[in-house]
């Protein structure tokens, strides 16, 4: 990538019926190009691509003999939504194929290992990822009470136990058996000592809210 951005190609484009015409940006913060590829020659003109900070491609072309460059916005863009989603609610990255929360921290690792993405992708969904605050597993608080399903979250039929003072979720029938008879005593003798529950987690692994 050159050090110097062609003169007039400094900020997003607007388009009027067919033709995209260059404007200043109003707000460059959001619209100014961050990166700018070499042009090449084309015939009679010079081409040249750069992506803007929506991670819209824009495509750049001028004829040799003059120094005004034309542009416009390829609309054929990475759709974000389809990975990935933040929940303003709980401060949280939920990957959408994968149905469960992702630490920034690991974004990438992700991606790259459960994903069969282009690097340029994966790129981009990390940077899109990067304007939101998440939190980290070790950050969130949760109620006992029940609360709405949470979009994009797998749900599971879990086992919650009916002890006092316990309320533990589970998340198969042989561990809720396991944990009321090691933890509470129960035998197959007394019947079953918990309910059937809907049940989701943001995190997996050790974060994991339920047992399996």
């Amino acid at each position: 990538m050159p050090s110097v951005i062609p003169r007039g190609i400094t900020s997003y484009n607007v388009q009027t019926g067919n033709h995209l015409h260059h404007e200043k940006s109003k707000s460059p913060r959001n619209h100014e190009i961050i990166t700018w590829r070499s042009p090449r020659n084309h015939g009679n003109y010079n081409v040249g691509t750069a992506t803007n900070l929506h991670h819209e491609k824009i495509i750049m072309w001028r004829h040799t003999n003059l120094s005004m460059w034309h542009h416009y916005t390829s609309r054929t863009t990475v759709n974000m939504s389809g990975y990935i989603f933040f929940n303003c609610e709980y401060n949280v990255l939920i990957c959408k194929t994968h149905q469960y929360a992702i630490s920034p921290k690991f974004l990438a690792r992700h991606l790259l290992q459960e994903h069969n993405l282009e690097v340029t992708v994966r790129q981009e969904i990390v940077s899109y990822a990067s304007q939101f605050t998440a939190a980290e597993a070790t950050q969130l608080t949760y109620s006992l009470s029940k609360v709405i399903p949470i979009p994009y979250l797998n749900t599971i039929t879990g086992y919650q136990c009916q002890y006092e003072n316990c309320n533990k979720i589970l998340g198969t029938l042989q561990s809720v058996q396991r944990h009321c008879r090691l933890n509470h005593g129960w035998k197959a003798k007394n019947g079953d000592s918990w309910v059937e529950t809907r049940a989701q987690t943001f995190f997996q692994e050790n974060d994991r809210r339920y047992e399996n």
